[in-house]
């Protein structure tokens, strides 16, 4: 086995509690020990030793003899000693697992402290955070900080705030104090700046990378709407922040399995080990090309660029996930970004694809004033396995019984708009609209994704439902 010269530190953090911090802390250190590497799990959000529960290690364990590692002695070849813990030195505590430890009542972090971390005799140290930026020494620190939040309106608006704080304690260290308003952008920073310092700005913002994980989620889509997010924090704040992965919960059961079962429960398979043992490889064996600031790019000189969003895509491809997150009304960016970025973000998504796939734009272009679409407005996107042009669509040949007829297969089929809504994840607001065919507010590309997901929830042909609306 290879091991490296140093630790690597790996931060789990968020803006506000019971995001599960602990839960993939914990779940992330079984995974790495389970690949036979060295792993310390840090516990320093909770008093109760909550993660040392999930564990599976007994609460006396923490009032009987301990084990402790000395910051003096991080090299020996006896990693784990009997110790009292009154000495108030760095203490290590055995866990079941031959290739984990834990750490619990770590003092405040400093220079010194993360040194010794860092030379300690492991190839992952995993820091279960308290929230918000806590510590933030050792936050700057990590070789891999973690962002965690649940598909929540106030986590993801959180999330931004708590990226914004972390990024201004980096921007007034270089000098851009004075740009900083209460809701500053990086779009407004360089404009304040007049591009003079542009490479300093963007230096400053990108230093700091940030590896977002979404806990807890509903359905595929937002996978989709995960990488839009990033993409959007990156336009909004500069930020380079990559999703890694998501975990979904298929039924409650299974922690009561965890907890209640006579087998061991870190070797039982639950809904979610697999998922971070995915994310878990992607730490292990890490690909992330460093990218330019998005908020620097001008997406139409630097189309693939400002598509991307994972190394190995193509830019039709990275270009129908975004397009798909960025577009739900009630969706994961909605909660984060201002509505006038996320506008101009989709029209730069859409002048940057057909820059691509065309040779040039056909829409009027420039930045930074976001651009209304034009009457003759195209978006590419994918429905029904068919990546084609929204090219077909004549309002004057719909049905003007269109939206009745919906209307009727809505109530046939026992749903309320509400129900519809949370089915479908649009708005009660569009609903009432398309079954009123009050369309003039619709692109044809919203028009027929709208239609799309409308006809999958109430089990009716997509064909005859783009017919009635005026698709051929």
């Amino acid at each position: 086995m290879v091991h490296r010269e140093t630790a690597r530190i790996l931060v789990i953090s968020g803006p506000k509690g019971g995001c599960g911090k602990t839960l993939f802390a914990t779940s992330l250190a079984r995974a790495l020990a389970a690949c036979n590497k060295p792993c310390l799990l840090v516990d320093m959000s909770s008093a109760l030793h909550s993660s040392a529960i999930a564990l599976n290690m007994r609460p006396e364990v923490f009032s009987s003899a301990n084990a402790r590692l000395s910051s003096s002695t991080w090299g020996d070849a006896a990693r784990v000693q009997p110790v009292s813990r009154s000495e108030g030195e760095l203490s290590v505590l055995p866990t079941p697992y031959a290739s984990l430890d834990y750490m619990a009542d770590v003092p405040d972090m400093d220079e010194s402290r993360i040194t010794s971390l860092k030379n300690a005799p492991y190839e992952y140290i995993v820091v279960d955070m308290p929230p918000g930026i806590v510590c933030p020494e050792i936050l700057y620190a990590a070789d891999m900080a973690f962002l965690l939040a649940t598909p929540e309106p106030d986590a993801i608006y959180a999330c931004t705030q708590w990226l914004r704080q972390m990024l201004e304690n980096r921007l007034v260290r270089e000098g851009f104090g004075s740009c900083l308003e209460e809701d500053w952008s990086y779009p407004e920073i360089l404009r304040a700046t007049g591009g003079h310092r542009a490479a300093d700005l963007e230096y400053a913002v990108m230093a700091r990378r940030v590896f977002f994980v979404l806990n807890g989620r509903r359905e595929g889509s937002e996978d989709y709407q995960s990488d839009a997010l990033c993409h959007a924090w990156g336009c909004y704040l500069g930020a380079d922040v990559r999703w890694m992965g998501s975990l979904h919960f298929e039924e409650r059961r299974w922690f009561y399995t965890r907890r209640c079962s006579s087998d061991d429960p870190l070797l039982q398979d639950d809904s979610i080990q697999a998922e971070v043992m995915q994310i878990a490889n992607k730490v292990m064996s890490p690909n992330f090309e460093k990218r330019r600031c998005l908020g620097s790019l001008n997406a139409i000189r630097n189309a693939v660029e400002f598509l991307t969003v994972a190394p190995d895509e193509k830019p039709r491809h990275a270009y129908r996930r975004l397009y798909e997150g960025y577009r739900r009304d009630n969706g994961l960016v909605s909660w984060g970004i201002p509505e006038d970025l996320i506008r101009m973000t989709m029209t730069q998504l859409d002048a940057a694809w057909q820059h691509i796939h065309n040779g040039s734009s056909v829409i009027p272009f420039e930045l930074p004033q976001p651009v209304a679409p034009t009457p003759d407005f195209r978006v590419s996107r994918k429905l029904a396995d068919n990546f084609s042009a929204v090219s077909d669509y004549e309002p004057s040949q719909s049905d003007l019984n269109a939206g009745s007829w919906l209307q009727q297969c809505r109530e046939n089929a026992g749903m309320t708009v509400a129900m519809l809504s949370v089915r479908t994840r649009i708005s009660p607001r569009l609903l009432e609209q398309i079954e009123r065919r009050e369309l003039s507010s619709f692109s044809p590309a919203h028009l027929q994704a709208y239609l799309f997901e409308i006809a999958k929830a109430l089990a009716l042909p997509l064909d005859e439902v783009r017919k009635k609306f005026g698709f051929k």
